[in-house]
């Protein structure tokens, strides 16, 4: 988590987070089409760990925050 913590703002991290987001919506519509390929589960994979990391660090940090960010995305 540390990578996440170094001189970033909450905004920072909010930022990659919607980032991996949209990354995991684009890899679901091409699972969806069956276009995937090993690589886009190895990014899967990968965005599904710092997402993890990234919710983690908010939840301690900054519940409420986390929150917002989950309500304003629909999850």
């Amino acid at each position: 988590m540390k990578q996440f913590t170094s001189g970033m703002t909450l905004s920072d991290i909010l930022k990659k987070l919607d980032q991996t987001t949209i990354t995991l919506k684009k890899l679901d519509e091409r699972i969806k089409n069956n276009s995937n390929t090993i690589e886009d589960l190895k990014t899967i994979r990968i965005q599904l760990e710092t997402q993890t990391t990234i919710i983690s660090l908010i939840q301690k940090q900054r519940p409420s925050a986390y929150y917002i960010w989950k309500a304003l995305n629909g999850l």
